[in-house]
C-alpha cells in the first residue's frame, strides 16, 4: 500500500470522507493530515453522515452499538444513491502510517 497515495485519496476534493467513531485523541490526531474529513464522535447522534459521502471510515474499537447501527443503516441509503466505500479501523493508534495502510487496504 503506498501511503501516500491513500492519503491523496482521503484529501482529494472528489471525495467526501466521514470518519464514524474513534477515541479524541485519534481524532484530533487525523484533523492534522486530513483536515477536510468529516467526524462523527460516538455519542454525537445529532449529526449523521452526508448524502455526498463517497468514503466511510468507521472506527469500530471506539463505538457503541446505537451509533454503529445509526451509520449502517445509513450507509445503505446513501448505497442506494451512490457508491461508498467503507473501511474499518479496530485500533485506537495515532499512528498515521499505521492508519492509513489499515485504510488503503481495504479501499483498494
Amino acid at each position: 500500500v503506498d501511503i501516500e497515495k491513500v492519503l491523496d485519496k482521503l484529501n482529494s476534493p472528489d471525495e467526501h470522507v466521514v470518519m464514524v467513531g474513534g477515541h479524541p485523541a485519534l481524532i484530533a490526531k487525523v484533523k492534522q493530515w486530513s483536515p477536510n474529513m468529516d467526524f462523527i464522535e460516538p455519542r454525537d447522534y445529532s449529526k449523521e453522515i452526508s448524502s455526498k459521502a463517497t468514503i466511510v471510515i468507521m472506527n469500530v474499537s471506539y463505538l457503541n452499538h446505537a451509533m454503529s447501527s445509526k451509520a449502517f443503516e445509513r450507509i445503505e441509503k446513501i448505497k442506494k444513491e451512490h457508491d461508498v466505500q467503507v473501511a474499518y479501523l479496530n485500533s485506537q493508534s495515532t499512528n498515521k502510517d499505521f492508519l492509513l495502510k489499515e485504510i488503503g487496504e481495504q479501499l483498494a
